[in-house]
């Protein structure tokens, strides 16, 4: 970051930055957290998560590497509820590192074109069913999703998650995606209306863990004690 500390958050951090006094906007705080991965940490890294992270709560993202515009979606309370209710997410038990993964997409990103409009179409149509409170349109949205995401690299699934995927559905999942990069790490559930313990349960039968579910709407957060 220029000016009177002379320092760039990836460099000392955003907590360390509070400290002395800095401020900076969410959509600055998931630049320089990016920055850090690809700069100094020479990772390849997208910046959806950072922007999540930061923002909290439920968005809209239009991506044009490494840029975004962020859209707060702003859902009536019996969705937030109902969608809380919902949503499984599942670890897996296999960690993933997700910059080989991206390097792995690039290199065969020219032949995955239309791959990507569905991925775009997929978020506009998880968009329109979250703010029409349509749950179904939405586990559909998920799974366009990871339907195009999965021709992107074989590797962007596993044996594990696609047993994951047989069994949740035989028990009533209605969506289902891999969070990030794939290849391991958490998978998100949308289960239908009271099936979300069934859902639980399969994934535990295969040795996996059920984590809490819950939609942030604070985004990040950073105090010290007086």
């Amino acid at each position: 970051m220029d000016g009177p500390f002379s320092i760039r958050v990836s460099e000392c951090g955003w907590p360390l930055l509070r400290y002395c006094g800095g401020h900076l906007l969410p959509h600055e705080i998931a630049r320089e957290s990016q920055l850090l991965e690809v700069e100094n940490l020479k990772l390849e890294s997208g910046v959806q998560d950072q922007l999540a992270s930061a923002y909290g709560g439920v968005n809209f993202m239009e991506v044009e590497y490494p840029n975004a515009r962020i859209f707060p979606i702003h859902l009536e309370p019996s969705v937030v509820c109902e969608l809380e209710d919902r949503l499984v997410l599942i670890y897996t038990g296999k960690s993933h590192f997700s910059s080989g993964m991206h390097q792995k997409v690039i290199a065969e990103a020219e032949q995955h074109r239309d791959d990507f409009d569905t991925l775009a179409e997929a978020a506009v149509a998880g968009k329109e069913a979250l703010l029409a409170g349509d749950f179904n349109a939405f586990g559909a949205a998920m799974n366009s999703n990871w339907a195009a995401q999965k021709r992107l690299h074989p590797d962007i699934t596993t044996p594990e998650i696609e047993a994951l995927h047989d069994a949740a559905f035989r028990v009533g999942a209605l969506g289902f995606k891999a969070n990030g990069a794939g290849g391991g790490g958490t998978v998100t559930i949308l289960a239908d209306r009271n099936r979300c313990h069934l859902v639980g349960r399969a994934a535990q039968e295969l040795g996996m863990t059920v984590l809490p579910a819950l939609i942030d709407t604070t985004g990040l957060q950073v105090w010290k004690a007086e």
